[in-house]
């Protein structure tokens, strides 16, 4: 049986080969679509996050309603404290942020959206890989010295193909003397980072700051918890912090005010699972519209082959086949005819998603999205592909029923 579906597939597209093209054509755009759309969902969905749930920003303050309350409260003898007592964190960093400057190297300007002040500790706890030169040391930090570590990224739009380890760039902040940083080190991230778009460069945190006072506190930490121990480092943080504050002066508290934690691996992978299912609810409408027009081709494709096979089918039930026989063999073509388009389909698919999603939704239309790369996997094929086979069964089962209904002798004399 499945043999004869496939002759008449062949039979179909030999009698109507413009007709029948154009409905397999429908079928495959409609199963594209599909595979597309859920290619890019998944993809998104599925990207791991090698800190979720794991990497933690703390600061000192209180949040009120909509409005927050932050003060300076961190030095290095605290973090070297938390790392030395606590039993539930990988590492401890300060994190100091600039939003919004300027860096300029032999008359390029570079408008950066954060530039960061941090530990020495950030490169091993973040996983940075240093493709050139090194990452700043204590030593650095203890001296102030005046170097920096940047991206793969900043490197190539300042320098091209040339490195730019040894040269020296200039910051520029409003309000804020010009400070000459010395290139040490060039760094990739790993994808998936937490803001890992912004990140692009690295100083020592004292260098960051300015001019260091003996007391000098700093307003951050980025905290990395080991896996499943985010509830117990929290409530760890809180103690520890509680231990060494008491001999602190600051500048800002009032009561209420104690450790604030943010996940920093959230807003971008939520923001990603908004985006994601918005927009594959609204191109999967599309999609869903495609399979349906493909259907009703594929009805109306069945409905003239029975006209067309009547006697041959009168001739059938005369020599004895029986009702349920003819309907299988109706819907075994049908189906049949759908999986052709459907198979058409994934390879129209193979060779769509990376000009389609990689080249023009994540890169073109959606930053938030530049460090996925779609590909086609197996779950996207397979509910493709049983969506179709479905339409089939349901395209196919109606004009089963009707061949199935002819009386034979009426068939026979109807030719």
């Amino acid at each position: 049986m499945l043999i004869h579906g496939f002759q008449f597939a062949l039979k179909m597209f030999q009698k109507r080969p413009i007709r029948t093209g154009l409905i397999l054509l429908q079928v495959a755009v409609g199963t594209a679509s599909i595979i597309v759309v859920l290619s890019f969902v998944f993809s998104v969905l599925g990207n791991s996050n090698p800190y979720q749930d794991l990497l933690l920003k703390v600061e000192y303050g209180k949040i009120t309603g909509t409005n927050r309350m932050m003060a300076s409260a961190f030095t290095p003898d605290m973090v070297d404290y938390f790392q030395k007592k606590s039993n539930y964190l990988e590492g401890v960093t300060i994190v100091e942020e600039d939003i919004g400057g300027t860096v300029e190297y032999g008359g390029i300007t570079y408008k950066y959206n954060k530039f960061y002040g941090v530990g020495a500790e950030f490169a091993s706890i973040m996983k940075i890989k240093i493709l050139e030169g090194a990452f700043f040391t204590k030593s650095d930090i203890e001296q102030r010295n005046q170097v920096v570590v940047i991206s793969d990224v900043v490197n190539k739009q300042l320098f091209g193909e040339e490195s730019g380890i040894g040269k020296v760039i200039y910051r520029k902040r409003f309000g804020n003397p010009v400070q000459s940083l010395k290139i040490i080190g060039i760094f990739t991230m790993e994808k998936q980072f937490p803001g890992g778009n912004d990140i692009h460069f690295l100083m020592p945190y004292t260098t960051f700051v300015g001019e260091v006072s003996s007391n000098q506190l700093y307003s951050s930490l980025w905290v990395l918890c080991k896996k499943g121990k985010l509830a117990e480092a929290k409530e760890e943080l809180n103690i520890l912090f509680a231990h060494e504050h008491e001999g602190l002066s600051f500048s800002a508290r009032e009561e209420g005010m104690g450790l604030v934690f943010q996940k920093l691996d959230n807003y971008k992978s939520e923001a990603r699972k908004k985006i994601a299912i918005i927009y594959g609810l609204f191109f999967g409408s599309f999609a869903f519209i495609a399979l349906v027009v493909s259907s009703i081709g594929i009805l109306s494709m069945m409905m003239v082959s029975i006209v067309e096979r009547t006697r041959k089918i009168g001739l059938r039930r005369a020599l004895g086949a029986s009702r349920l026989s003819i309907i299988k063999q109706i819907i075994l073509e049908s189906v049949l005819i759908s999986l052709i388009g459907g198979i058409l389909g994934t390879i129209l698919a193979y060779f769509s998603i990376k000009p389609i999603i990689n080249e023009l939704l994540l890169k073109s239309f959606f930053n938030v999205f530049e460090d996925v790369q779609a590909t086609l996997s197996l779950y996207p094929v397979l509910i493709a592909l049983g969506s179709v086979i479905c339409v089939g069964l349901i395209t196919g089962f109606y004009p089963a029923i009707q061949a199935a209904s002819l009386a034979p002798v009426e068939a026979i004399r109807e030719n």
